[in-house]
Parts: C-alpha cells; sequence; structure tokens
C-alpha cells in the first residue's frame, strides 16, 4: 500500500468519525416534534428514580403514559414553537412543562428541559405501543 493510499484511508476514518459526530445532536424544529409524536409512543427511563415508562401522545392532544411501577398519568400535550409541551393532571406527580426535543442519532433522542440540561433520553415507537 502507497503512503498516499494510506493518508486517503485514512482521512476517509477520520471524516466518517466527525461526520458521525456532527449529527450526533440537532435540535428538532416544531414540524419535526409534531410529526415525531403525534400518534406514537415515546418509550424513555430516569435511572435516578429507577423508573422506566411509556407514554402516548394521541393525534387528538391527549398523552396517556404508564410506568414500570404500574402508575398511569393522563394529560395533554401539544407543540408550541419549537418545544413539546406535557401537561400532567391530577394526581400524576409527572412534571408539566415545554421541552426542546433533541435527536441524537440512531432514533434516540433527548428531551430538555429550559437550562439546558438532558431530562431523559428515550425512543419512538409508531402507534400506541404501551
Amino acid at each position: 500500500m502507497s503512503i498516499k493510499q494510506v493518508l486517503f484511508s485514512m482521512t476517509a476514518i477520520v471524516g466518517i468519525a466527525v461526520s458521525g459526530n456532527a449529527f450526533a445532536e440537532q435540535t428538532l424544529n416544531g414540524e419535526q416534534v409534531q410529526k415525531l409524536f403525534s400518534g406514537n409512543t415515546l418509550h424513555g427511563a430516569i435511572e435516578k428514580y429507577n423508573i422506566s415508562f411509556d407514554v402516548y401522545h394521541a393525534a387528538d392532544g391527549k398523552i396517556v403514559g404508564q410506568d414500570s411501577k404500574g402508575r398511569t398519568h393522563n394529560g395533554n400535550w401539544s407543540v408550541k414553537g419549537d418545544e413539546l409541551c406535557q401537561e400532567w393532571q391530577a394526581p400524576s406527580k409527572w412534571s408539566s412543562g415545554c421541552a426542546k426535543i433533541i435527536s441524537l442519532g440512531d432514533e434516540l433522542y433527548s428531551k430538555r428541559l429550559p437550562n439546558g440540561s438532558a431530562q431523559y433520553d428515550f425512543t419512538i415507537s409508531n402507534g400506541d405501543g404501551r
């Protein structure tokens, strides 16, 4: 293998690694958030609370969540600007509010609080996957 071929191969490998990282995070716009959630189910977990959950986002704006402790949570969802907004009804203790949705690549997403910190990472499945 010539020096030229080695350098070309190394450049290609570095290019792939850099391009992979370049897509690592992308903030979704409002239209993308609407399309991602409408009629689909979010699957997430929060390790520090040792809990996993599934949340179905109906096209009519209703949400139904079920957690790994057997509790059901109801509420409403919408998109305001470029943020997903969820309003949970009592007796749910889940946090209501709006957040940015970040694509992490490979069908993995992150819900980011207004201060920029990640609330949790999640995947999405089509339909009511609770």
